[in-house]
């Protein structure tokens, strides 16, 4: 029997730099937190495919945090794709990466 294997290409991206970027990004306060939002351990990595696309709900969600400039949890991908929308980032597979 083969192992199965698939190749795919990463944007891979500390979770200090995207937690800076966010929090300037949206003027969130207080700071964006990767590891709290996403509930991330120490070495450890999440993968977040990224498009230039939200449905309604992400929609409708976003308007609010550009409103009150808050974040919630297990958002970062809807702000990525937000992002994308807007041209500001490329679409992609994000590898975000954890280490303390």
């Amino acid at each position: 029997m083969k192992l199965k294997i698939t190749t795919k290409k990463y944007l891979e991206v500390s979770c200090w730099d995207l937690d800076e970027f966010l929090t300037e990004r949206f003027s969130f306060d207080p700071k964006y937190e990767f590891v709290a939002a996403e509930e991330m351990s120490n070495d450890s990595e999440k993968s977040i495919t990224v498009e230039p696309e939200l449905d309604k709900w992400d929609e409708e969600e976003m308007e609010k945090v550009l409103e009150i400039k808050k974040w919630d949890c297990h958002e970062t991908g809807m702000l990525l794709c937000y992002l994308c929308k807007k041209g500001e980032i490329p679409a992609g597979n994000y590898l975000i990466s954890v280490s303390w």
